[in-house]
């Protein structure tokens, strides 16, 4: 504290406000009299992006560093330790490529399968993605490298996200948005970055309440909040909210002449102002710069370690003297992550039909289908006749990079119609089918009644294919678990009726039920359930031991039990336990996950795990007094192995508080389906999801939403044929152009470079707003 206080008083008032604008877009304004390094940030959750060269939209082409599996697959190991080992990596990568701090890790909650950003999220369980980013963090920031959590909350969708106004009951808010970015701030991330998005009618960005007393009294954070690259709004607002700095660099001087007009304070200005002075003093420890290895094993183990075995019918592990058919464009040309911010230049990628080819198996390779919307009529044919005479298919299949990606989200959970045509054409000639499936998020399986087996290989990253022929091939026992639900059908998800919302708002109103705390509450099939995963070991869970069966408050309980591998091959299985409450009092889910480890038997063998529930896993968040309490009562303590398979379940009593009333809802027994009549009954008026002021432009009004004007109709043109003209694949220009139509007004400076003034977007909306007169004057 003391160096903070004396680094404060070296700057003056100008030089602190220069400070909280970022110098381009990827650096903090650096002050040599602070004797400080340069502090640079660039994206990486699962890899260093560290750009060759600036472009405004921040898309350029980055320097080589190892591309990991991305967050959806990371979660699946269920595993701490992991994610703190690529921690370490990703910070000795950083270290060597001049990184003060990596962009990562994103906690936010899968609402809905269809967010087109839901890869590079951990679950839609928030203690499962607290606890993995918290040892991510630690991970990281063990080697004096910095984390920025990411995004500050509720940014669940990409449609409207940087002006959409998020409406969360508190509940939902405290319980299943907030709950995960508690948990990883207990890792001491030095920076959270907010998200574009509105909650609950303010930006983030501008919310003392959000980012002080949340965060900050609540959480216990010290470091720095920053906005997501071109999320600022109202510049004046966020920093006397406590916004320490905009990303990327403005040159409006908006601060400059607020403080002269007396509108902020030097008491306000050096509250927002310290976080980033600890943060630059953070980035100014001492790193070990040394030559690092290529971490291509490392990437190899983790993408191992989490892939999901969904089926098998025994046919798996392969034998190397089977005739394989290699089916699929995916064993050829791997999607190994996803489009957009987090796109990592890997140092090499490995393909299937490179590592079959590489180790000797006999196999035959088609592809099956194309990576572009246009079918090969010939493909298939082609496939079927490389299928004849072989003892089984392996086919690789799964989501394109055109139907997710950040700045869209998707319509549907199929995969590409083209590979469903060819899961058919070759399992009604062929038994022995092995489906390796690859994309960021949940897909609909409708032909898994038809093959063999199936191995969920999520997005893994540069050595993802050396992991999947280690798992079909035995040389690895796959562990993982799933981190989110597979439905059965898109409109049996909670959020279905009421995603993406409209231009303005989108209704939270499935409340705290996201994921299988629906499913399960609600009584609905599934497709796998979230904790669901299959391993070549057997295992049993028995001699359950508990410190106590009635909790007191404040006290801890100790869950004992050993497990047991009963089968011949040594393995992994991830014990979870989750907490059902049996009171009716309030409605709650089913059960929530509280507890889980990743645990190492021999086979034959057994060992003894002890895990610990706290008094706090039995609290809920009480609205009536705005606080999280804990209600007295039985509740059942359920150990198992998924959210819907339990080995053991045991019923305890919980010291707490006495509550007298019920919550007449829908929401206690999901008898029907939720209406916006219920959620309004539970959050209170609702605002219009649509704009009620019809052709009324305004900062926020979206290129989008003007382009049928004659004036947004000409930026609009201009924009789309700038993004044509670049080199990006057509994922990339997909994406440019869905975020280049949700861009609001606001921003049109920054993303110009300021070629484009704040004055002159304001003359912009006079004219269109027909007051042509003032437009002119401020356009010249």
């Amino acid at each position: 504290m003391e160096n903070l206080q004396k680094n404060l008083e070296k700057l003056t008032t100008q030089e602190k406000l220069n400070l909280m604008s970022g110098d381009g877009l990827w650096h903090i304004k650096h002050y040599d009299k602070l004797g400080m390094k340069r502090f640079m940030m660039t994206d990486g959750p699962h890899g260093l992006r560290k750009q060759a060269s600036n472009d405004a939209m921040g898309i350029a082409a980055s320097h080589p560093a190892t591309c990991f599996p991305t967050a959806s697959l990371l979660a699946c190991s269920f595993d701490p330790n992991l994610m703190y080992e690529m921690g370490q990596a990703l910070a000795k990568e950083a270290i060597h490529q001049d990184v003060s701090m990596i962009l990562g890790p994103g906690i936010n909650m899968k609402r809905s399968p269809l967010c087109g950003r839901n890869f590079e999220y951990f679950s839609e369980d928030p203690y499962l993605a607290g606890t993995l980013s918290k040892s991510y963090i630690e991970g990281v920031q063990s080697l004096n490298v910095g984390t920025c959590l990411k995004h500050y909350f509720a940014n669940n969708q990409e449609k409207h996200r940087m002006t959409v106004d998020a409406i969360i009951d508190k509940r939902a808010m405290y319980e299943t948005y907030l709950k995960a970015f508690g948990i990883a701030i207990e890792g001491k991330p030095w920076a959270i970055m907010t998200s574009y998005n509105k909650v609950n009618g303010t930006y983030v960005a501008e919310s003392k309440w959000y980012m002080s007393a949340i965060a900050r009294n609540r959480y216990g954070f010290k470091g720095a909040f920053i906005t997501d690259w071109g999320a600022m709004n109202d510049r004046v607002a966020s920093l006397k909210a406590g916004l320490s700095l905009e990303m990327p660099g403005s040159k409006n001087n908006i601060l400059s002449k607020a403080y002269k007009k007396g509108l902020i304070t030097d008491q306000e200005v050096d509250f927002a102002v310290k976080p980033l002075l600890w943060m630059l003093e953070k980035g100014s420890q001492k790193k070990e710069k040394q030559p690092i290895n290529h971490h291509h094993e490392l990437a190899r183990k983790i993408a191992a370690e989490s892939m999901v075995l969904l089926k098998n019918e025994g046919i798996l592990p392969l034998n190397t003297n089977q005739r394989v058919a290699l089916i699929g464009r995916f064993a050829k040309e791997p999607r190994i992550q996803g489009s957009g911010s987090s796109k990592v230049n890997p140092q090499c990628v490995d393909s299937l039909l490179d590592v079959f080819t590489a180790s000797g198996i006999s196999f035959e390779y088609a592809d099956g289908y194309t990576l572009e919307p246009k079918e090969n009529p010939n493909h298939i044919q082609e496939a079927l006749k490389v299928c004849e005479n072989k003892d089984v298919i392996v086919l690789s299949i799964g989501l394109t990079e055109l139907f997710e990606s950040e700045g869209y989200d998707r319509t549907h959970l199929n995969i590409p119609l083209q590979q469903l045509k060819l899961i058919e054409a070759i399992t009604e000639k062929h038994d022995n089918v092995v489906v390796v499936l690859q994309g960021g998020s949940v897909t609909l399986i409708p032909y898994k009644d038809k093959v063999q087996a199936i191995l969920n290989a999520y997005l893994p990253g540069e050595a993802g294919a050396l992991a999947i022929h280690d798992i079909l091939y035995g040389k690895v026992n796959p562990s993982g678990k799933l981190a989110e639900t597979y439905p059965i059908h898109l409109d049996d998800t909670s959020s279905y009726p009421f995603f993406p919302g409209g231009t303005k708002s989108v209704y939270y109103a499935e409340s705290i039920y996201i994921g299988y705390r629906y499913f399960d509450k609600k009584g609905l099939m599934v497709t796998y359930p979230f904790g669901f995963g299959l391993s070549y070991s057997t295992f049993k869970i028995e001699n359950v031991r508990f410190s106590n069966k009635h909790v007191k408050v404040n006290h801890t309980l100790k869950v004992t039990m050993d497990v047991s591998n009963t089968s011949t091959v040594d393995g992994k299985e991830i014990v979870q336990i989750y907490i059902s409450d049996l009171g009716t009092e309030i409605h709650k889910p089913s059960q929530e996950l509280k507890a889980y480890q990743k645990v190492f038997v021999k086979a034959q063998s057994k060992v003894e795990v002890t895990l610990e529930l706290k008094y706090s896993d039995f609290e809920y968040y009480d609205t009536d007094i705005d606080e999280f309490r804990v209600k007295q009562g039985h509740y059942e303590i359920k150990i198992g192995d998924s959210s819907r398979t339990f080995y053991h379940i045991e019923k305890i009593q919980v010291e707490g508080d006495h509550i007298d009333s019920t919550e007449p809802t829908v929401y206690h027994t999901f008898d029907r389906y939720i209406s916006v009549h219920d959620f309004e009954a539970l959050y209170g008026v609702l605002p219009p999801k649509e704009d009620t002021e019809k052709h009324k432009y305004h900062l926020n009004s979206t290129i989008g939403e003007i382009k049928d004007t004659r004036i947004g109709g000409f930026i609009y043109k201009i924009g789309i044929k700038e993004i044509q003209k670049t080199p990006a694949d057509a994922a990339t220009k997909r994406m440019m152009k869905e975020q280049f139509e949700e861009l609001p007004l606001r921003a049109i400076p920054l993303f110009s470079g300021d070629k484009f003034t704040h004055r002159r977007v304001l003359g912009l909306i006079d004219i269109m707003n027909k007051h042509p007169f003032r437009g002119v004057v401020k356009l010249l």
